[in-house]
């Protein structure tokens, strides 16, 4: 049975994740967030600005099979304008949390001779600008660079590393958005509609379920908006 961990699982995404998982017998999955519920899996209560708990996160981690990075917050302005605190604490929680686990964890599968998976969450706002998301972006855009270095450089190792990017979901993190530029986006996009978590959530299975020869992709779950 393999053990899953997914970051950000009390909302969203995230927990669409954990819920599709959950329900296959084959995984034992973990979720990790700031919020406590009553989950149908494995829970860990941890704030991921806070160095202690990303240290707990790293010794939660090490056995985990599968690592899945979806925590992740936005920007909402201009880069001109935007606080210098606010993209700090993008960049740590978009890219330096999710670099500092990763590089644990893979020691340990290293130490350990075992094999194992992380799948990355980004975004299309790494194949396409969107105004007021330069700080979002640009941490996304890092994350996918490290995400190919990673299939790269452990693939010999039997670690895979691959990138999942969705379009634009009914999530939390879009509920800021006015309904003339939702409908924009839903005309520009071919099937003429938005992103479902579930549209993600298969996604992410199946590469958990086929990394015997994914590595380094990036797959864009966007029903053809960037094309």
């Amino acid at each position: 049975m393999k053990k899953i961990l997914v970051t950000g699982d009390s909302k969203g995404l995230g927990y669409d994740i954990c819920k599709t998982l959950s329900a296959t017998k084959d995984f034992e999955v973990y979720g990790v967030s700031r919020s406590s519920n009553d989950f149908e899996w494995n829970h860990f209560l941890l704030d991921l600005f806070v160095e202690e708990d990303v240290k707990k996160l790293n010794k939660i981690c090490k056995d985990m099979d599968v690592i899945i990075h979806n925590a992740a917050i936005s920007s909402n302005n201009l880069f001109v304008v935007e606080p210098e605190s606010k993209v700090e604490k993008v960049f740590k929680l978009n890219l330096f949390v999710p670099i500092e686990v990763t590089k644990s964890w893979i020691k340990g599968r290293i130490r350990k001779k075992k094999k194992g998976s992380v799948i990355f969450i980004s975004s299309i706002c790494t194949e396409k600008q969107f105004k007021g998301l330069s700080a979002y972006a640009a941490s996304k855009s890092a994350l996918n660079s490290y995400a190919k270095s990673i299939a790269f450089e452990m693939g010999k190792k039997g670690i895979t590393s691959n990138i999942v990017s969705p379009g634009y979901m009914r999530t939390s993190m879009t509920s800021n958005m006015n309904n003339e530029d939702l409908n924009k986006i839903k005309n520009k996009t071919p099937l003429k509609r938005f992103c479902k978590t579930s549209d993600v959530c298969s996604i992410v299975e199946y590469i958990i379920n086929n990394t015997g020869f994914i590595n380094g992709s990036n797959i864009i779950v966007d029903g053809g908006f960037t094309l």
